[in-house]
């Protein structure tokens, strides 16, 4: 016989294989099921990266070289020392809630670099190392 446990936010019973491990808890499963689990998680970080787009704003969040602002996703921060280059704004931005600490860091590692589309920044570095190539068609 298949044990049932009910989930806590949608309220239907399901069989414990549909439950994250938990091995804090008696029955070691957590109370949500993976489900909502799932959706949660997504939404929690769909939220928190929508927070970072809207504090980066449209002028950070468009291509300085061809003016490509259409999918936020597609733009990339070049550091233009990279040296100085302390941590990887789009890695941070996962990671890290939306406070003004953050803020304040993250508009520092901003300041360091140039706004460019995934285009614009795959080929900056690619006629780094190959100069020769650049403008031949």
């Amino acid at each position: 016989m298949i044990q049932l446990k009910v989930c806590t936010k949608c309220g239907i019973g399901k069989p414990l294989r549909e439950f994250y491990g938990d091995n804090r808890k008696k029955d070691k499963k957590q109370p949500w099921c993976k489900t909502c689990s799932d959706l949660a998680s997504k939404n929690f970080y769909r939220k928190r990266h929508m927070e970072w787009q809207d504090f980066l704003g449209k002028d950070r969040l468009t291509c300085m070289e061809c003016g490509y602002n259409k999918c936020r996703a597609a733009i990339e921060f070049h550091h233009r020392n990279p040296e100085e280059k302390v941590f990887e704004i789009g890695r941070w931005i996962q990671y890290h809630s939306c406070n003004n600490q953050n803020k304040k860091l993250v508009l520092e590692e901003v300041d360091k670099c140039d706004s460019l589309c995934a285009t614009c920044h795959r080929e900056l570095h690619y006629y780094k190392t190959h100069p020769e190539e650049k403008g031949v068609k």
